[in-house]
């Protein structure tokens, strides 16, 4: 009978062992996956970010969208994106990734004010600093 229980444990050891190789294979898979799907997202950020430093503005919201897509929660991306709307003239669409911006990062806006100095902007209520600047309230 102690080889019916040895040939048991057996059985059930390879099934852990399957099952484990079935769990650790896919997460092997998801870490490759998401290494190349940070890869391809970097492209987009990288040009985006050389195209705005170059002033070529719609190139820079072009990839600047595209990185934005593919990772809808930088608020970074969102506030490039912004200056580029703003530096073509694109009043609505740059508030509104303003509203973004400090949506997924309230702390951004430090770097609105920092924009503040550069340009004059029609301010969000979202940002208070601008917001307190353009209406006298504070």
């Amino acid at each position: 009978m102690g080889s019916l229980q040895d040939l048991h444990r057996l059985l059930l050891s390879l099934s852990l062992l399957f099952v484990c190789l079935l769990i650790i294979r896919p997460a092997a898979s998801s870490a490759g996956d998401f290494a190349a799907t940070y890869k391809a997202y970097r492209g987009p950020v990288q040009f985006g970010n050389e195209y705005l430093q170059k002033g070529d503005y719609q190139r820079a919201i072009s990839y600047l969208t595209k990185a934005i897509e593919m990772s809808p929660f930088e608020a970074m991306q969102y506030f490039n994106r912004d200056f580029a709307f703003y530096k073509s003239g694109k009043m609505k669409e740059a508030e509104e990734d303003v509203d973004k911006t400090l949506i997924l990062d309230p702390r951004m806006v430090n770097l609105q004010a920092v924009f503040l100095n550069i340009a004059s902007f029609r301010c969000s209520p979202r940002m208070p600093l601008c917001f307190s600047r353009s209406t006298g309230r504070g």
